[in-house]
């Protein structure tokens, strides 16, 4: 016989494990119960982290309306200005860019008084390769339109300030969670 090397109680000879049943379960246990306590505290921390990060930003968008109020207070007028990319449904080497053009990501800014001011095309180039050539001749084709950037503008008046409150907040939330 030998003994656990644990709780000193009778093991088999053939037990290579040299630890009792009882020992076995208790040492289970104990990795369970830190497993679950670790994870806990991994949790808690995530929330934690989320939390501030919370308030870091509601502290920033407080501070940046208070800013724009106060522009509007001194001047009497202010613009906010935004861009919102989105893919157009081009095909280069039939290869596509997108399925179809959408304005999804334009339309939430534009229910808040936000006009479409101008656009920037988004091109890609393609290096052209002579199959019969090991080398890259230099030669290629660009200006294939892959998207747009949307650039957005709303004036804020004194006139205005109060009705756009709103539409203020969400860009600077927008702008301060990046």
């Amino acid at each position: 016989m030998a003994s656990c090397v644990s709780c000193g109680s009778d093991v088999s000879f053939f037990d290579f494990s040299r630890e009792c049943a009882a020992c076995i379960a208790q040492r289970q246990q104990r990795a369970q119960a830190e497993a679950v306590a670790l994870e806990q505290s991994r949790l808690d921390a995530q929330r934690q982290a989320a939390e501030q990060e919370a308030y870091r930003i509601a502290a920033a968008v407080q501070q940046s309306v208070a800013e724009v109020y106060a522009s509007v207070q001194e001047y009497g007028a202010t613009t906010l200005v935004h861009h919102v990319y989105t893919p157009v449904d081009s095909v280069v080497q039939k290869e596509k860019f997108a399925t179809d053009f959408t304005l999804k990501y334009v339309r939430p800014w534009t229910q808040y008084g936000w006009k479409i001011v101008a656009t920037v095309p988004r091109t890609v180039g393609i290096a052209l390769r002579n199959p019969s050539i090991t080398e890259p001749n230099g030669s290629g084709i660009g200006g294939n339109v892959a998207g747009v950037y949307i650039l957005l503008q709303l004036e804020i008046t004194a006139e205005s300030i109060a009705r756009q409150h709103k539409a203020i907040e969400a860009y600077f939330q927008a702008v301060h969670r990046g």
